[in-house]
C-alpha cells in the first residue's frame, strides 16, 4: 500500500514520499484574546491512505494533530473543519491537571474520510477548530490525490 505524507506550518505545505511519519515543527499561534490561557498547535499531520501503484479509488484522507495547552483547565472542545463543507463531530477531552501549571501536549482524535472521485485531481484541506475553553484555529493542511 503506497502513501503520500504532507506536513504544513502556517501557509507552507510540504509533500514527502512514503517513509517515516513526518510532522511539522511547532507552530506558534497568535495569542487568543484571553491571554491567561494558552493553546498552540504543535503538529498537524496528514496523508492519503490506500494509494497503490494502480491508484484505485477509493482512497482515504487522514489528518491528526497535537495541541499544546498551558495555564488552562476544564474540558477541551474541538472539531475538525474540512474543505468539503462537512465538519467532523465535536470532540471533548478532559484537560490534564498539569496543564494548569505547565505546557502539556494532547493528541486530537484523527479525522478521516473517503475520497472517491475517479479521474479527478482532488485537493482537500482540514484544520482543527478549538471551540472552548478559548476559540482558536490550527493552520490548515492541504492534501492532493488522484485515483482511478
Amino acid at each position: 500500500m503506497g502513501c503520500t505524507r504532507v506536513v504544513a506550518t502556517s501557509l507552507i505545505t510540504l509533500t514527502a514520499a512514503c517513509g517515516p511519519r513526518q510532522s511539522a515543527p511547532p507552530v506558534q499561534s497568535a495569542a487568543p484574546p484571553d491571554t491567561a490561557h494558552s493553546i498552540a498547535f504543535k503538529t498537524i499531520n496528514g496523508g492519503i491512505k490506500g494509494l497503490t501503484a494502480e491508484q484505485r479509488c477509493p482512497v482515504t484522507a487522514h489528518f491528526d494533530g497535537v495541541i499544546t495547552l498551558s495555564k488552562i483547565g476544564g474540558t477541551l472542545r474541538y472539531r475538525w473543519e474540512r474543505s468539503t463543507g462537512m465538519n467532523g463531530p465535536v470532540q471533548e477531552l478532559p484537560i490534564p491537571a498539569a496543564a494548569r501549571f505547565a505546557a502539556v501536549d494532547v493528541s486530537a482524535k484523527s479525522d478521516e474520510w473517503p475520497l472517491n472521485q475517479p479521474g479527478q485531481q482532488l485537493t482537500v484541506t482540514d484544520r482543527i477548530h478549538v471551540l472552548s475553553p478559548v476559540d482558536a484555529f490550527s493552520p490548515p493542511l492541504s492534501l492532493n490525490a488522484m485515483c482511478f
